[in-house]
């Protein structure tokens, strides 16, 4: 069985983390927890296994520092490359995971993206989506970018096939018209 420790917010913030995650493996249990990766150092994760039972999804959105704080607005892309390095480095048979949250804004930096999974050892890369709730979606959303959605998502297959990374995408339901409505993508 799998244990997916989450919920609203940074998981590893929980004041109990280190014995909720450390009792999902005593009880033989896989654990799997999402994480932004700023609080990923050893104190986060030395009690935890260095088994495939241990999975961790770092989200990271971006190739680079400059859209990643963009994105990430102002967060640390040093530190979480540093903690997802050391990460990787102490638990080497862990299942390191990463998930691309994609949007119009960011989706043409995929391909990419996939060079800097490979670089820090990621197991597997999950596409998302991103849930468009702005007043104006088709600014930030896929939904409406159908033909640069497809390229990119086809070089970044492309990329993952190349490097060994495995990669899954989510399918996207794309809106009928309106092909790259909007203006250039902003964040929103």
């Amino acid at each position: 069985p799998c244990t997916e420790l989450s919920g609203l917010g940074e998981p590893t913030m929980h004041p109990d983390w280190a014995k909720m995650s450390a009792d999902v493996q005593e009880k033989g249990n896989i654990l799997y927890f999402p994480t932004n990766g700023t609080l990923l150092g050893p104190e986060t994760y030395g009690h935890l296994e260095d088994s495939d039972r241990t999975r961790v999804e770092i989200s990271l959105d971006a190739s680079c520092e400059a859209r990643y704080r963009k994105i990430r607005f102002g967060g640390n892309w040093d530190e979480v490359i540093g903690n997802a390095r050391r990460l990787r480095a102490d638990k080497p048979k862990a299942r390191l995971l990463s998930t691309f949250t994609a949007g119009a804004y960011n989706i043409d930096d995929l391909p990419a993206f996939m060079e800097t999974a490979a670089s820090l050892g990621i197991n597997e890369v999950d596409v998302r989506a991103v849930r468009a709730w702005a007043l104006s979606p088709e600014k930030a959303s896929l939904r409406y970018r159908k033909t640069q959605t497809e390229d990119a998502i086809g070089k970044a297959v492309a990329e993952a096939n190349r490097l060994g990374v495995p990669i899954k995408v989510e399918p996207i339901i794309f809106a009928q018209g309106l092909e790259n409505a909007g203006e250039d993508p902003t964040f929103v």
